[in-house]
């Protein structure tokens, strides 16, 4: 695992993580640790609205599809 060193971090941030800590059972290094990886967890219910928006907004075109037209180009 790789360590990650923060400096300088204000005194009320440190105190507000070590309360945020105390409420979930954990100590101040797992609350920490768990903040990144929350960050760059994929939330997949949004992910599917997200996806489903963009379909709603960009519907499927009519005609050959970017990878028809590739395979086509590359065969000439």
């Amino acid at each position: 695992m790789v360590q990650l060193l923060l400096q300088e971090v204000d005194e009320h941030v440190v105190r507000g993580l070590a309360r945020q800590a105390a409420e979930h059972g954990r100590s101040l290094d797992e609350e920490v640790r768990e903040i990144p990886s929350r960050a760059v967890r994929v939330d997949r219910s949004r992910a599917r609205a997200l996806a489903a928006e963009f379909h709603a907004r960009y519907p499927r075109r009519e005609g050959p599809s970017g990878l028809d037209v590739l395979q086509n180009d590359r065969s000439r």
